[in-house]
């Protein structure tokens, strides 16, 4: 145990040198002492850290630790070597997805990197992710789940290519739209937008709640509720008409992309009342693409 100890304490220094050692230190990680295992798994995390290449040799040995019946230390130091792994090669620990969604039901050390794990993962592979959505969507619905937002936001990878494994989640997203943590807030927008491209039909659930995240603070959830509104807006028309007032007034909005996706919804609504704000955006607006969008809502309108 103190022998690798002292090895961790060089690896800032040495690790070319100490990654000669890896088989060594795999074969300690079935030692029956507690704290051998873990000062291994420590030195294996300590180089994975370091250079990522280092540790990829090894994550078939370290991805069966991730068990909730294993010690704290063995997860924590697990948990580490995986999220070093994963940020610069997801693919390579892809196989700790279910591991990982897992241990957040058991609020495991190191929490906050198994979350970014798996959205570095999810990012890259975000079919890995697809058998394991219902569980993290528990975790997500767990109001004293503690990294929520992040946990959203590998939701929001699947949504993007998979929205059919997403759709379930949907009321849950539009609920957390009423949360006061800005993060979470914009991040179930952001998921909620991804799937009106293809479910638009789900937003039906309760427009309303996303029609005030038009008027919300945080630019990010602002964009993406106006664009779900667009979506939903072009079959549906009628039951977005209650937003036109705060779409009218977003069509100032700082984000080029919210003014566009404001546009097209009040194109697709074709309220009266928004003609005139509308030509302004037509005449006047800095971005050539809120222009063109304002254009074609107008010519909706019949009103060129």
């Amino acid at each position: 145990m103190h022998a690798l100890t002292a090895l961790g304490r060089l690896i800032p220094e040495r690790a070319a040198d100490i990654v000669s050692k890896r088989p060594v230190l795999v074969d300690q990680l079935d030692s029956d002492v507690i704290l051998t295992r873990f000062g291994a798994l420590s030195c294996l995390a300590l180089l994975a850290e370091h250079d990522p290449d280092m540790g990829v040799p090894v994550t078939d040995e370290i991805i069966p630790l991730l068990e909730p019946a294993s010690d704290g230390g063995i997860l924590e130091e697990g948990i580490r070597f995986v999220a070093a792994i994963a940020e610069a090669h997801p693919g390579a620990v892809r196989d700790a997805v279910p591991n990982l969604v897992t241990l957040l039901q058991e609020d495991p050390p190191e929490e906050q990197k198994a979350v970014q794990a798996l959205i570095d993962i999810a990012e890259a592979e975000a079919d890995v992710v697809v058998p394991v959505v219902s569980d993290l969507h528990t975790y997500i619905k767990n109001p004293d789940s503690s990294h929520r937002a992040g946990s959203i936001a590998v939701l929001g990878y699947v949504a993007k290519e998979y929205p059919d494994a997403v759709e379930m989640a949907t009321p849950t997203m539009i609920d957390l739209l009423d949360t006061s943590a800005a993060r979470t807030r914009a991040n179930a927008a952001g998921v909620l937008a991804d799937l009106a491209e293809h479910h638009p039909a789900s937003m039906l659930y309760d427009l309303e709640n996303i029609s005030r995240l038009v008027d919300d603070d945080d630019d990010y959830a602002k964009q993406n509720a106006a664009y779900i509104l667009a979506r939903v807006a072009e079959q549906y028309p009628s039951d977005v008409e209650h937003a036109t007032d705060v779409l009218i007034d977003a069509l100032g909005a700082e984000s080029e992309h919210t003014r566009i996706s404001t546009c097209r919804a009040l194109g697709y609504i074709g309220a009266k009342t928004a003609v005139g704000p509308l030509k302004e955006r037509r005449d006047e607006d800095s971005s050539m693409e809120v222009q063109k969008a304002a254009g074609w809502a107008l010519g909706q309108m019949n009103h060129y």
